[in-house]
């Protein structure tokens, strides 16, 4: 199973929401404070300790610890403005956040969260999606206004020469895993997706069957290279093309509004895929099947899939009946949990007045320890109540 972090706009508590599967698994009593509303976008960093979060509300930007979900301080301040985009780059080193007030595009050293200065050329809008190569040396970024598109030498970060204009705006962008390639999404003009050599910026046909016919929002590769996705609008908003096969599949988003972001699965089995109408869609890769749920029925913007070093902690579930004493009356005590395995600490929490309390999501097909501590003065102390393996 997968653990998939979401932002969600409106009303929604808390506005960064975690589904395994289409389950939703992460509530506001999961974080230490108030999550700002209206969330954009989420980056998950590649070892699973930081989830960084963009939203249209002040300060744009929290970064949460993913053991505690406390916020982490940004010692360079916030992005000048709403929140857009934000990825980590592939070490984990920087974090790159896009914004609608210059100078765009902000970014960020995660060892002492300081701003990099010396940004040899901003966007000339606001920036719409962030993808980095493999192996972090390069930097692309998708914007508003002409020439769209962006990229960047991570070493110095000068701008990279000879890159091409979209002539309008740039929606996404996607770098193929092999880092040769480098896909853009737009809303100018036809084709509405290009997809060029980074090496030397010649055009590359990766729309078998034709691309989009409305404008595009966004653009994923599978994590083999071998498929490649374009998200538009219509009933039929999704473009899955099967690049070895060399076919197109269209799929269905629910409702006709855009695809703002698509996701393929680190084992490259599923897709998620959300949209303006709040809907998110999972599929099984290959024979197209859908399923969906609609948290909200305004935007859902762009998502990431956590590492596996993250999602073992929070896939499945576990709850035992109330704690009570030898008289079966209910006790408000600490309750904790650990992995039989390592012993190591999955969580903690305190019993409420009539003896209840939830724990967890824990990984799945592992076995976790349950315990309470008795009262003082109780005949027991420390006491095994509950072993559970989630399904």
């Amino acid at each position: 199973m997968s653990l998939l972090f979401v932002p969600v706009t409106g009303a929604a508590n808390p506005p960064l929401a975690a589904y395994v599967g289409l389950t939703r698994c992460l509530d506001s009593a999961k974080f230490t404070a108030a999550v700002p509303t209206n969330g954009r976008a989420v980056s998950v960093s590649p070892d699973g300790t930081k989830i960084a979060y963009v939203c249209t509300s002040s300060p744009y930007l929290v970064v949460y610890d993913a053991a505690s979900f406390s916020p982490i301080t940004i010692s360079g301040g916030n992005p000048a403005g709403t929140g857009v985009c934000c990825k980590f780059s592939p070490d984990g080193a920087y974090l790159a956040v896009g914004h609608n007030t210059a100078p765009f595009l902000t970014i960020y050293e995660t060892i002492g969260w300081t701003k990099v200065t010396g940004l040899s050329a901003n966007p000339s809008g606001a920036v719409n999606a962030i993808a980095f190569t493999p192996d972090g040396s390069k930097l692309f970024v998708a914007c508003q206004s002409s020439p769209g598109f962006y990229g960047y030498n991570t070493s110095d970060w000068t701008q990279m020469s000879g890159t091409p204009s979209l002539g309008g705006n740039g929606t996404g962008c996607a770098v193929h895993p092999d880092g040769t390639k480098v896909a853009i999404t737009g809303t100018a003009a036809l084709p509405y997706v290009w997809v060029y050599n980074i090496a030397d910026w010649t055009a590359v046909s990766s729309t078998p069957g034709g691309g989009p016919v409305a404008a595009a929002q966004c653009c994923a590769y599978s994590p083999d290279g071998n498929r490649f996705y374009v998200g538009s609008s219509g009933s039929q908003a999704i473009y899955a093309y099967d690049l070895v096969g060399s076919t197109r599949t269209l799929l269905i988003a629910g409702g006709t509004g855009l695809v703002y972001s698509i996701v393929p699965s680190a084992d490259g089995t599923k897709l998620w895929a959300c949209n303006q109408g709040g809907y998110l869609n999972e599929y099984q890769v290959g024979s197209w099947t859908r399923t969906w749920v609609q948290p909200v029925t305004v935007a859902l913007y762009i998502m990431d899939e956590a590492p596996a070093s993250l999602s073992e902690k929070y896939i499945g579930t576990t709850a035992a009946d109330p704690v009570t004493d030898q008289n079966n009356n209910p006790i408000v005590t600490d309750v904790r949990a650990y992995l039989r395995r390592t012993g190591e600490l999955l969580g903690a929490t305190t019993t409420a007045a009539d003896g209840s309390f939830s724990l967890g999501p824990f990984a799945s097909q592992q076995e976790v320890q349950v315990t309470y501590l008795y009262p003082s003065g109780s005949p027991l102390r420390n006491d095994l109540i509950h072993r559970v393996i989630p399904a």
